[in-house]
């Protein structure tokens, strides 16, 4: 294929049980346009290296394999498969991840061709816990999530919505994004992706599609999510220093500076409370109450904190807590539909 307009930047290393459902989700797409799909394979260990070689085999004229004789670590194989594509425009698909629309693509691209102030656009996604099977269609919609459009900047900087399997960008604004030193090129860091989009909405609008068109599994053990609370917190700091380093880059409105400020405090509480530690669970617990800013879940996080007793009395009273709460929308959602039934 001598000018694919679109490349599928696929990334994998032990994805053994997922990788050809990733592939062949890009393989369906319906597009009229020619695109390539290149996969970065990190010398994987449990056969996931031998499926992908065989898919290159089977399609040579649309599959690329970047690889190498030894594991170069998460970010430096994003990086060199990211380099290798040739489209104008890039869509991402994590190994574990998948795209269950076959006009994902085709969307996408029209989107960004008719949108020429825009540099990315993604949309709704479905949440596969991988431990049980269950399905969460349409994330954003069923928890009823406002997504903006256009200049995003403060909204992302309060929440990261944009799921990368989801994302389709304009290379060349991205490559602009690639020199910056906060968008972590080539360092195994896990939070690479984040610091991209948020330079993309300091340096563009930004869409979105309410549709789902992808599949993000959520795994047991995984960058962001793991057993141990401690590597959980560690990686919560590592996406606040990546809002601080932007808070600097780029100041957004007070109001969202506090909200930012709130959402770090009240997220380093809960971390607390899941590590037993009521040094920092109390740290942040002064900093809400000095805000009146205090919930009873707060209250309850720092009780929780404070060894396994205490742990095991405040994570009764918050299940209970969630059970009143979940029967209060409940019963809010039986009476909408009554009175939309009149």
């Amino acid at each position: 294929m001598n000018c694919p307009l679109a490349s599928v930047h696929i990334i994998t290393y032990n994805h053994r049980p997922y990788i050809a459902q990733a592939i062949e989700g890009a393989l369906q797409q319906q597009t009229s346009f020619p695109f390539e799909i290149v996969i970065g394979e990190d010398c994987s260990t449990d056969g996931t290296r031998q499926i992908v070689f065989d898919y290159q085999r089977q399609y040579p004229q649309t599959i690329r394999v970047v690889t190498s004789e030894h594991n170069v670590g998460v970010r430096a194989n994003a990086v060199r498969a990211y380099d290798a594509c040739r489209g104008k425009y890039v869509a991402f698909c994590d190994g574990d991840d998948y795209w269950q629309n076959p006009h994902k693509l085709q969307l996408q691209v029209d989107f960004l061709e008719t949108h020429p102030g825009y540099s990315l656009v993604h949309t709704d996604a479905d949440w596969l816990v991988d431990a049980t099977g269950e399905i969460t269609p349409c994330w954003h919609q069923t928890h009823r999530h406002a997504i903006a459009q256009g200049d995003v900047y403060e909204h992302l900087l309060v929440d990261n919505h944009i799921m990368t399997c989801t994302v389709c960008v304009c290379k060349e604004y991205l490559d602009r994004c690639m020199n910056d030193p906060a968008a972590v090129r080539g360092e195994d860091r896990v939070v690479g992706d984040y610091p991209r989009w948020l330079l993309l909405s300091l340096a563009s609008q930004i869409g979105y599609l309410d549709v789902s068109t992808a599949t993000r599994r959520v795994l047991t053990r995984s960058a962001s999510k793991s057993p141990d609370p401690a590597r959980n917190f560690a990686f919560f700091l590592e996406m606040y220093g990546v809002r601080e380093h932007f808070l600097r880059l780029r100041p957004p409105s007070p109001r969202i500076q506090a909200e930012i400020h709130r959402n770090y405090h009240q997220g380093r509480l809960k971390h607390g409370y899941l590590m037993q530690d009521s040094r920092i669970a109390r740290d942040s617990y002064c900093y809400l109450a000095e805000a009146g800013l205090l919930s009873v879940t707060g209250r309850l996080h720092l009780l929780g904190s404070k060894g396994r007793t205490h742990h095991a009395v405040a994570r009764t009273l918050l299940a209970l807590k969630d059970m009143v709460r979940q029967g209060q929308q409940a019963v809010a959602d039986w009476t909408r539909q009554r009175r939309a039934a009149g």
